[in-house]
């Protein structure tokens, strides 16, 4: 009897270690995955803000929306009914003018471009950082009209060259019922050429029947219009279409804190999904906190494009 109780004892002392281990083994493996979905998220969240190409995942607030809708609808126009148009979308830096093109052109190129090797409508950028020399910026325009259409490309062609072929290939892509989208960055640079040659050209092209293109400038400059010359001004639509800034003192879609809120919360499949939604509850709770509130107010992402370390950044905020 005795040897059987030493047993007994031994067998349950066994077990209520291997239970104790199971326990610790269940703790380091719940604190190892903690950590790796920590690594993960902030990973993750780190793309999203410092990665341009990761933006195109993020929704856009409704003001946004509205301005991508309307210019959606100028670009269909322009591809299904032929209308010409030129328009400036004009709003303070950071204010998303870049991001909102990006996602029309995205949507209109899926739309009509049924096969890549032929499309109907392709887009021409230009910067004023960078184009801002006419003879570079026509160069430049023949250069992305023949990588886009698929035409042979002269490297040694002058000035005039390209000014003549810039006329005449617009007229061959509209026979081949072909849309053109100039999208003019910084507009305002190309102000400062003498006869502003280059926004004459073009918008002057937009009153023929024998092309089909539409211009969009983008400026920061709300008084962009001003600059142009009198023989622009007249061959300009004046239409224009105003960002809003962030309402920064307001809640609602269009405040810095729903700005904020957007870039830190996790898409509702990320895995593991309980995680995932804890991390979005707290994320909540942390906005509405009184001292968060006060640093939404300033420009948001400025202090994460200006840290050092990003990652760690992000960290200490989650």
């Amino acid at each position: 009897p005795e040897f059987m109780m030493d047993v007994v004892s031994s067998s349950k002392r066994q077990r209520l270690l291997d239970s104790i281990g199971q326990e610790r083994h269940q703790q380091q493996t719940a604190v190892l995955s903690a950590i790796q979905f920590r690594d993960v998220a902030v990973s993750f969240l780190s793309s999203r803000i410092l990665n341009v190409q990761s933006a195109k995942d993020l929704k856009l607030r409704p003001s946004l929306q509205k301005t991508h809708d309307d210019l959606l609808v100028v670009l269909n126009n322009a591809v299904q009914l032929k209308h010409n148009a030129s328009l400036l979308v004009v709003g303070e830096p950071g204010i998303g003018k870049t991001l909102v093109l990006e996602r029309v052109l995205q949507a209109a190129t899926e739309q009509h471009n049924q096969d890549p090797a032929n499309p109907t409508i392709g887009a021409v950028h230009l910067s004023g950082m960078l184009h801002c020399d006419e003879r570079t910026a026509f160069q430049e325009i023949a250069h992305q009209l023949c990588s886009i259409f698929n035409i042979p490309f002269s490297r040694t062609a002058t000035f005039d060259d390209n000014l003549s072929f810039f006329k005449e290939v617009l007229t061959e892509l509209q026979r081949a019922f072909k849309t053109v989208v100039f999208v003019i960055d910084q507009l305002e640079a190309f102000m400062k050429a003498a006869k502003q040659t280059l926004l004459y050209n073009m918008l002057d092209a937009l009153q023929h029947s024998q092309v089909q293109a539409v211009v969009l400038g983008v400026s920061c400059y709300f008084d962009v219009q001003d600059m142009m010359e009198k023989r622009v001004r007249s061959r300009f639509s004046n239409r224009k279409i105003f960002l809003p800034g962030l309402a920064a003192h307001k809640a609602g879609d269009n405040s810095a804190a729903a700005v904020l809120l957007s870039l830190l919360i996790l898409p509702d499949d990320f895995q593991p999904l309980n995680r995932a939604k804890q991390h979005n509850i707290c994320i909540h709770r942390a906005l509405d906190n009184a001292d968060v509130k006060v640093c939404a107010l300033c420009p948001p992402l400025r202090i994460a494009y200006t840290a050092e370390d990003h990652g760690a950044a992000i960290a200490v905020l989650l």
